[in-house]
């Protein structure tokens, strides 16, 4: 059996006068549940740590579930979108590196990384792509593009223990902020070793963006969708995030066994 450990984030408070994806039930309390359940039906982490940003609003935990852990900044860092100006990293990349840091720290073999709007489909989901990443000798996974603007996906990725310590100093590495180079690209950078020697000022370029992301090599997980669209729910295995009403009410009637 693989020895893994799930980490996610956590924000839920007042619309801080961004554009949102979605509909508000998935940046609500009561998603958590529904978060949670996805995970305790399709995978058997060790633990589950859950980073919150400070949040106003928080979830409702189960505390029959000794595997759960969760932790707070005494601040709220912000989205990658609107930061303070003296922040580097955003809320979700502050909670990934802190997640990723206490794995590297746990007896485990790898993280795994689900963030608090996803949904997964699909029993032992985890193990099966762990399996991939071990005959295909890959240290780590992202969610494919696909039709989004962006190099990879990380709403749900795995990286081996192994590389964690690599991965967490080239992030560190890139001096610019997530609001000048966003924590997509980052995590590009991150992996991708020629990127890692290129001056980091090209990202600021949307053009140049736009060409690396057309030729950037990066380990795929075989499965969708993310924030792809269309999905369906008939995959064997699936995720999506940013859920309209009727795409979440779809996804509860047909997997999520309803909870005492």
């Amino acid at each position: 059996m693989n020895k893994y450990i799930i980490g996610s984030g956590w924000w839920c408070g007042e619309n801080v006068g961004r554009n949102t994806n979605g509909d508000d039930i998935i940046r609500g309390k009561d998603f958590h549940k529904l978060w949670y359940n996805s995970i305790i039906q399709n995978t058997n982490p060790q633990k589950i740590l859950i980073v919150d940003s400070n949040s106003p609003v928080k979830p409702e935990l189960n505390l029959n579930d000794g595997r759960i852990e969760f932790i707070s900044f005494n601040t709220n860092l912000g989205h990658s979108t609107k930061m303070g100006l003296s922040n580097k990293f955003c809320g979700w990349s502050a909670s990934v590196l802190l997640a990723l840091q206490y794995a590297y720290l746990c007896d485990t073999e790898y993280f795994v990384y689900v963030e608090q709007d996803v949904l997964l489909a699909g029993g032992g989901i985890v193990d099966s792509l762990i399996a991939e990443m071990k005959k295909n000798n890959k240290k780590y996974i992202f969610g494919s593009p696909g039709n989004t603007p962006q190099p990879l996906q990380q709403s749900f990725f795995i990286i081996k223990k192994e590389f964690i310590p690599e991965f967490i100093c080239a992030l560190h590495n890139i001096k610019y902020s997530d609001q000048d180079i966003g924590p997509e690209y980052k995590f590009a950078i991150a992996v991708d070793p020629i990127a890692r020697f290129l001056p980091k000022a090209l990202f600021l370029n949307r053009y140049f963006r736009y060409l690396y992301r057309k030729l950037v090599s990066i380990n795929f997980m075989s499965i969708g969708y993310g924030r792809i669209r269309p999905f369906n729910l008939d995959d064997d295995f699936l995720y999506f995030q940013h859920g309209s009403i009727e795409e979440v009410n779809s996804y509860e009637n047909k997997f999520i066994k309803k909870m005492k």
